[in-house]
């Protein structure tokens, strides 16, 4: 019998974008520490084999109207500089890789609920019996 414990569910929608959407939202939380809402809402970037091409959101509040805006984004300026290094080509979209919901056991009795702000959403939860 296993005495863990619950922690954090995530899901995503968007295609070939869902792993890289839940992984990075992982990673924001349980690696870099980031708190739920900023984890499921920070900047992601997706690569895949065809088409070969890195893609970066151009991710801020407003981020509908800013579609040309160079490939550094909202995803670290360094980042995108090391993808260009190694050859890769890079783009900035204006539309999201990804949208996550995510729920966060902070202890037994208290949840977190975020819903991605790429789309309209709203998250829910209820108390824990």
């Amino acid at each position: 019998k296993s005495n863990s414990k619950l922690k954090m569910v995530v899901g995503a929608s968007g295609g070939p974008m869902i792993i890289t959407a839940v992984v990075q939202t992982f990673l924001n939380y349980f690696d870099v520490r980031k708190d739920p809402m900023r984890a499921v809402n920070a900047p992601r970037l997706h690569d895949q084999l065809y088409p070969d091409m890195a893609t970066v959101e151009n991710y801020t509040m407003d981020w509908m109207a800013r579609e040309n805006e160079p490939a550094v984004s909202a995803v670290k300026a360094g980042a995108v500089r090391d993808l260009q290094l190694f050859g890769h080509r890079v783009r900035a979209v204006h539309w999201g890789l990804g949208n996550c919901q995510m729920v966060v056991f902070e202890n037994e009795t208290v949840a977190a609920a975020v819903s991605d702000a790429r789309k309209d959403g709203a998250p829910a939860a209820c108390e824990r019996q």
